[in-house]
């Protein structure tokens, strides 16, 4: 992806972010994206068909930053989902106007696929199914679930907490 491109996509992230905490999903058009982001419309069309497609980018952005950057560099279960929360504080902005509109689903939904596999490739590592008699595919719907409610807590709370705090209130439930 090019800088200009970037940039603009940027400026329609910020803008989608900041309608998202003024009004509802639906209500939003993206002609109102387009101005508040200062492009014309034939740009944001250029970038994105739809809003869910702005959505569903936003939340790329984010969750693939969080797997390709050096964020998660341990199995250490602690250290990765402090990794995992700081990252959501630094992207607090877009992720409160996404999580609490109609596109929260979208967002759990990439919240489920990245956290699956960093509990998978990094914390259940050797997992045994048959020596704790619950299968892993459960265990992890589990703690996803469980991680899901903690971040929607911690938002609600405007993250007043630290990742580290909230990190451990996580690790302490599931242990």
């Amino acid at each position: 992806m090019g800088r200009q491109t970037d940039r603009t996509n940027r400026a329609i992230y910020s803008a989608f972010s900041e309608l998202l905490n003024q009004k509802k999903y639906l209500r939003i058009s993206m002609q109102e994206i387009a101005d508040l982001a200062d492009v014309g419309r034939s740009t944001i069309y250029s970038h994105f068909e739809t809003k869910e497609d702005i959505l569903t980018s936003m939340c790329s952005d984010i969750f693939d930053k969080l797997v390709t950057t050096d964020h998660i560099t341990t199995n250490e279960p602690d250290t990765i989902v402090v990794a995992f929360l700081s990252h959501i504080k630094e992207n607090s902005k877009v992720i409160k106007g996404v999580f609490f509109s109609e596109g929260m689903d979208v967002f759990v939904d990439f919240c489920r696929k990245y956290f699956s596999n960093i509990l998978d490739e990094h914390i259940l590592i050797g997992y045994d199914e048959k020596s704790n008699e619950i299968p892993k595919d459960y265990l992890i719907n589990y703690l996803i679930t469980t991680f899901v409610e903690t971040i929607r807590w911690w938002i609600k709370n405007d993250m007043k907490q630290s990742s580290q705090e909230v990190a451990g209130y996580y690790l302490k439930i599931i242990t």
